[in-house]
């Protein structure tokens, strides 16, 4: 009985263990949830399950998240979330399209037999390439196996020209000029597999080319003229299995155009000018595995045109113009495994678009401009192994999906809103910097008597302009936290609210209102030291009817693309999770006219000028002060000096933008890092500087600080409660003190009169 109880015992212990294991394991490795469907795959453990979105480990009770799937990174035990990671379906379609022929780079160790115009070998394999030959030579055997005529002058065939080659097997007539083929000529050659008849100018496909009982397999007509595939073009080819048309002027294919190529596995189509696939086109090819239609101009596909194709395994579609994926489009693909939709222009997918295509395992939708999709759209590709977009937030839509691609924009993850641990603190340093500095030079201004008002009244517009951008970066800030390690299931909801558009907003005005008043400044400064004695300096209330204007252009300017107008579509400010119309990873989305010309336009024109105002102000000042020569050198120094912070931190903050930007729409591809570091650090930097600039490191903003800081202070210690001489003395001494401060701050201020306009 004891024994019982003890056994009894164990075994419970055992059992609250293990429940207590299996809770407990990881907080990545949420193993069953209520909220969402369960996840899992083939290869694991079948008594595992693990919550949408992440994946088992095939040896170990983990999951992990679709992120941490084929990141190049270990985070099983066993490995396992970094296997089957290539996706052999992606690489054998890119082999097919570059694949080279057996024979194209023959080399010979050892020549068998010579021609003055051929090289040979055997006397079967017969290499007669750019010899300005205009028919076959004689010299070649009827026993030939391999004939190569390439880059000659043969413009004609007949049906005369090959006879006695029942031989040959493979046969060339590449960049040759050919216009004309007649009927029958290949009719004497019953035993050739390959011809290839690349770069030639053949208008037309004329009937019985071939023999009823030909042996041809692999047929390339690349690069030639064709506008049209007539009716049994490719009759009796029935052992025909590649096929290749690619780069001719194709529009139309007419009915039972592919009739008697019953064994066609491979067809490729690309770079044609296909507007459109009719139910016609691929009729009785049953037996085809791919079809490559790439590059060319189809925008919609007629319902059931693949219904005959149910063999299909790869379906090339990418560089079209479709626009939408409508419901049933795909319908008869049975057996397809790899669909490529890349660089169209899909805006809109109906829910039903993939209903008929379940076995597929990748799917290609990258470089389309939709950036949402009915949730349910994807949920019945359940052998969908490999899934690639354009940006990685809508991989919220395939959480089922093992490896969806990319993970992440440089800034952000489907984890984080601002990955970059750095450029998380960066946020608020620059944040809480650009707020607190430029609240200071408001109120320094504010309260510091100046007598150049307009000037004083530039910089609090300047120091308002750029406290906007450290709110910008605070709110972003205060996202990031709010969203940290779940960003991805709260993307949508972020980027599609209110205030995500009002970053977007707050942050343009900013960064083109600060630009706007440092121009100003900069012509404020030129007409003044250029022009000293002008009577048309700018005057108070001129300063404030063109400080008013500019807010008023730059809300218009920042607020027009939130308005609804088609041309900014509804991702001007959305592109990104922080809200910035900057557009480097996609620099031609809707709307991308106007972000050029806000960060390249204006941006240009703001610093040539400014580069310009401060070189011809500091060349002005050296001569005006050649009377001064004791104090010339350092006087120059310090203009010098105070001239190139103002343009060098211009030119940090503007010229990487004015770069990336122009370098993105030339079409070159930016660094995902680059453009992290561009949007969170560089571009809002000068909020923080300017400050510094413009206000704390003047002479005038200085002296007027420590002239209050010192007479306040000796104010306070003269009304103190001191005893004895000590306290007579320290009253008479700080008396002395505060009158000598005095003097010299009315000194100072004086001799600084002239310069304010230039100095501050």
């Amino acid at each position: 009985m004891v024994m019982g109880a003890k056994k009894m015992s164990t075994i419970v212990s055992m059992v609250i263990f293990a429940s207590w294991f299996l809770c407990n394991k990881s907080t990545d490795a949420n193993m069953v949830t209520n909220k969402v469907a369960p996840t899992t795959l083939s290869h694991i453990q079948p008594s595992l399950v693990c919550s949408a979105g992440y994946f088992a480990c095939k040896d170990q009770l983990k999951c992990l998240h679709q992120r941490k799937q084929c990141d190049g990174v270990s985070q099983c035990e066993d490995g396992s979330d970094e296997e089957d990671c290539d996706n052999e379906l992606d690489d054998n379609m890119w082999n097919n399209l570059w694949r080279k022929r057996k024979d194209e780079a023959h080399k010979f160790s050892e020549k068998m037999c010579s021609d003055d115009l051929c090289e040979c070998k055997e006397a079967k394999f017969w290499y007669c390439v750019n010899t300005g030959l205009q028919k076959i030579p004689d010299t070649v055997p009827v026993t030939a196996v391999t004939l190569d005529l390439s880059a000659n002058h043969i413009s004609y065939l007949n049906q005369s020209a090959l006879r006695g080659f029942h031989n040959l097997k493979e046969l060339s007539l590449n960049d040759n000029g050919l216009r004309i083929l007649e009927e029958g000529a290949f009719h004497n050659c019953p035993d050739l597999e390959t011809l290839s008849l690349k770069l030639n100018r053949l208008e037309e496909l004329v009937p019985n080319l071939f023999a009823k009982n030909n042996s041809l397999k692999y047929l390339y007509l690349d690069q030639n003229w064709l506008t049209e595939i007539p009716a049994k073009a490719f009759d009796h080819l029935s052992k025909l299995i590649k096929l290749s048309l690619r780069r001719n002027r194709i529009k139309a294919i007419e009915p039972a155009a592919f009739y008697g190529t019953s064994s066609l596995v491979q067809l490729f189509l690309d770079n044609n000018m296909l507007t459109d696939i009719k139910r016609h086109y691929f009729e009785k090819l049953t037996n085809l595995g791919e079809l490559y239609l790439i590059n060319n101009k189809i925008s919609s596909i007629e319902p059931n045109s693949f219904v005959s194709l149910t063999q299909l395994q790869n379906l090339i579609l990418r560089q079209n113009r479709f626009t939408k994926l409508v419901n049933g489009m795909f319908a008869g693909l049975k057996s397809i495994q790899y669909l490529n939709l890349e660089e169209n222009q899909i805006e809109h997918i109906e829910e039903k678009s993939f209903m008929y295509v379940e076995n597929l395992i990748s799917l290609y939708l990258a470089d389309n401009p939709f950036r949402t999709m009915p949730p349910n759209t994807l949920k019945g590709l359940v052998n969908l192994k490999f899934i690639h977009f354009s940006v990685f937030y809508t991989c919220i839509y395939a959480l089922h999906v093992r490896v969806c691609n990319p993970k992440g924009d440089g800034l952000s993850s489907t984890k984080n809103l601002i990955e970059n641990p750095v450029l998380r603190i960066s946020v608020w340093v620059i944040g809480v910097v650009g707020v607190l500095g430029n609240c200071l030079v408001l109120l320094g201004r504010f309260c510091i008597n100046e007598d150049n008002k307009v000037h004083s009244f530039y910089i609090q517009n300047l120091a308002l302009a750029d406290m906007l951008m450290g709110v910008y970066l605070l709110t972003v800030g205060s996202k990031d936290m709010y969203y940290r390690e779940q960003y991805l299931s709260n993307d949508q909801q972020w980027r599609y609210s209110w205030l995500c558009n009002s970053c977007g907003v707050i942050s343009t005005i900013s960064t083109e209102m600060s630009v706007f008043t440092v121009v100003l400044i900069t012509l404020d400064r030129y007409i003044n030291v250029v022009y000293p004695f002008s009577l048309h300096k700018c005057g108070r209330k001129t300063a404030y009817f063109l400080i008013f204007s500019m807010w008023l252009a730059n809300f218009f300017l920042a607020v027009l693309p939130v308005l609804g107008i088609p041309y900014f579509g509804e991702q001007f400010y959305r592109n990104n999770a922080v809200c910035l119309p900057l557009h480097i990873h996609e620099p031609y989305i809707k709307g991308w006219e106007y972000s050029a010309f806000l960060f390249l336009g204006i941006n240009v024109l703001a610093f040539i000028f400014i580069s310009y105002a401060y070189f011809v102000m500091f060349c002005n000042i050296r001569k005006s002060a050649m009377s001064l020569r004791t104090n010339r050198e350092n006087h120059d120094h310090l203009i010098m000096k105070r001239f190139s912070m103002i343009v060098l931190t211009d030119f940090m903050c503007w010229v990487p933008i004015i770069t990336v930007k122009t370098v993105a729409l030339a079409g070159y591809q930016i660094g995902d890092n680059l453009y992290a570091w561009l949007a969170i650090f560089i571009l809002p930097i000068n909020s923080a500087l300017n400050p510094l600039i413009y206000t704390m490191m003047t002479t005038h903003f200085k002296r007027a600080v420590l002239k209050n800081v010192l007479v306040r202070a000796f104010f306070k210690m003269n009304q103190s409660d001191l005893t004895g001489s000590s306290c007579g003395v320290l009253r008479q001494h700080s008396c002395v003190q505060v009158t000598e401060l005095k003097i010299v701050a009315d000194d100072c201020r004086t001799k600084s009169t002239n310069k304010n306009a230039v100095i501050m």
